[in-house]
This record gives structure tokens, C-alpha cells and sequence, in this order.
């Protein structure tokens, strides 16, 4: 089983028994199976955006005035 340009956009052959794809249609978001590596892709690419932007954007936290200790 080698991989062929086509297996790229055309809708991929599906296993009977377990229906699952034999191959991941990267450019084909029509059909299910490319929707899917799709949106989990875009997924992972906006958290891992949002997860390393955030930090730069917190103002960072000021420093409380010091005081003795007293008891």
C-alpha cells in the first residue's frame, strides 16, 4: 500500500469491519473523515496560539509595599 497524490483529496476506502479510513484525505474538508483532521488540527493550532499569546498580554503583578513584621 503506497501513497498516491490521489489519496490526498479523493475519499478514502473504508474499512468494513471497523469503519475506519484507510488513509487521511488532507485536502478533501468535504468529506467526513478530512472534516475531521481538520477541525482537530485547527483545534490544536488555536489552543496552542492562545495557550502561548496569553502570557505576553498580563500586565505583570505590582509589588506590595513591604512592613515590618510585628506581632
Amino acid at each position: 500500500m503506497g501513497l498516491k497524490f490521489s489519496d490526498l483529496y479523493a475519499a478514502p476506502e473504508v474499512n468494513p469491519v471497523n469503519r475506519k479510513a484507510r488513509s487521511v484525505p488532507f485536502f478533501n474538508p468535504i468529506n467526513v473523515y478530512g472534516r475531521v483532521f481538520f477541525f482537530a488540527w485547527f483545534g490544536f493550532m488555536i489552543a496552542f496560539w492562545a495557550w502561548y499569546t496569553f502570557p505576553p498580554l498580563v500586565r505583570p503583578p505590582r509589588q506590595a509595599p513591604t512592613r515590618p513584621y510585628r506581632h
